[in-house]
Parts: structure tokens; sequence; C-alpha cells
């Protein structure tokens, strides 16, 4: 589903927001099976949301990885980007770009887009002023690579809202 969390501060006001999309699964194309993507009424409902909170900073959870994640690690393996972590696959992501990140730059809340789906990557790169995160894999289903196991540990500091990202690995 889709829905908030809100980080609130001693006084119950909202310091973060904590959005969750579903990035869904699968679906048919013309040309076969391929990766889902989010919808025009997701975004539609992230716009909603972020414009509900005004200066509230976000940051995005979800499962399947934007197109532009694959920009992103180009850029990051020719040195043009800050970041940190390893890419040992390619990018699974679906082969429709619906405009999700342009939303995000356009909005201007959200300051990480975190997701998974490829187990054996765990890069964390600063794209566009937003940085793009792969979750650490955590347990052993699906296909992973044991040496890239843990969590990602998100702190948010308090009094200034700085996001620090790190990887614990098991």
């Amino acid at each position: 589903g889709n829905y908030v969390v809100n980080i609130v501060d001693e006084h119950s006001e909202p310091v973060y927001a904590l959005i969750m999309l579903d990035s869904n699964t699968t679906r048919k194309y013309d040309d076969g099976v391929d990766y889902d993507y989010i919808y025009d009424d997701q975004i539609a409902w992230y716009k909603w949301a972020v414009e509900g909170q005004p200066d509230v900073p976000s940051m995005l959870f979800f499962h399947i990885p934007l197109p532009e994640f694959n920009d992103a690690i180009t850029q990051w393996r020719a040195g043009e980007l800050d970041g940190f972590g390893e890419i040992n696959e390619a990018v699974c992501d679906a082969p429709v770009n619906t405009g999700l990140f342009d939303t995000a730059k356009e909005l201007g809340s959200t300051t990480h887009i975190f997701v998974g789906h490829d187990h054996v990557n765990c890069l964390s790169v600063e794209y566009e002023g937003i940085w793009l995160t792969y979750g650490l894999k955590t347990g052993p289903t699906s296909y992973y690579n044991k040496d890239l196991q843990g969590a990602t540990l998100i702190t948010i500091k308090d009094g200034t809202n700085e996001v620090i990202v790190e990887y614990l690995y098991q």
C-alpha cells in the first residue's frame, strides 16, 4: 500500500515524513511480461502527501528501483557522483518511466529514495540532489551474497534533520 509514517519531535511536530509506495510486481507489455512501475495516481497521491505537510522533508521507500538508478550508477562509476557501496548486478527497473523522480525533484521535499529488488547491490549515491539508496539485503531467502547481508541504518540527526545512511553487515 501507499502510506506515510511521520517522525515527530518531543512536541509531536513532524520532522520527517517516511512515504511508502507500492512499486507493484509485474505487468504484461506488448512484448511480454516485465517489472511494473509506480502509477500516475500514486504519483498524484505522493504529491498530495508532500504538499499536505509543507516544509517537512521526506524519504521515499519502495521495492523496484527507478530508471534513474541506471544513470546514477553510470555517473558514480565514472567518479562523477558521491556515494558508497557496490553494484554487482544490473538495475532491474521497469521499462516505463512515469516521472516519479522528476516529481520528487520538483516538489523539493524528498531527500532520499530507498529501494531493494536487486539483492546484491548496496549503493547509496547522491543524484541530482536526491540520495538513491539500495537497502542492504536481509535474510537467506531468494538469491543473495552472504557478504552483502545485514541492515541499512538510517539516522536522522536531532535538531538538524541531517540523514546518515550506513550499511551494517551481518
